[in-house]
Formats: C-alpha cells, sequence, structure tokens
C-alpha cells in the first residue's frame, strides 16, 4: 500500500468510512497493522489499535531483519 510503502518504518492504522469493514481489510492486506471505522471510536479502541499495531510493526520488521540475516527472500509480508 502506499502509506507502507512510503513509510516502512512506522506502523499503519487506517481509518476507514463508517462501516467500511470491506476497506479496512483489504489495508490490512496492503500492508497497515489495524484500521479502525469512523463513527465507532473510543478512546479505548484508538489506545488498542496504536498498542497492537506498534507491536505487530516491531514483530514484523524483527522477523524480515531474521529472513534477511538467515538469506531468505520473502515475497509476501511477515504477519
Amino acid at each position: 500500500g502506499l502509506a507502507t510503502t512510503a513509510f516502512p518504518n512506522l506502523p499503519v492504522i487506517v481509518l476507514t468510512g463508517t462501516g467500511d469493514m470491506a476497506t479496512g481489510v483489504e489495508a490490512i492486506q496492503d500492508g497497515a497493522q489495524d484500521f479502525l471505522l469512523k463513527g465507532k471510536l473510543t478512546g479505548s479502541e484508538i489506545l488498542r489499535a496504536v498498542t497492537y499495531a506498534i507491536a505487530r510493526h516491531h514483530t514484523e520488521r524483527e522477523q524480515r531483519k531474521r529472513f534477511e540475516e538467515a538469506g531468505v527472500e520473502r515475497k509476501e509480508p511477515c504477519r
């Protein structure tokens, strides 16, 4: 996805339109760590999304680094 390509070292959370689950799922398939639906946000949901996105992004970077060190080529994101 554009955001994950433009900012590969940052976790990405997508804010979708109200009830737009399909866009959120597509964003995750394109590399985002999470998505949130407009209109249904609470402070605790935002905190959870940010916390988990950072953790998942860190794990993906570590996995990618291990594969690179081992000389293994990956064609899809570590999930």
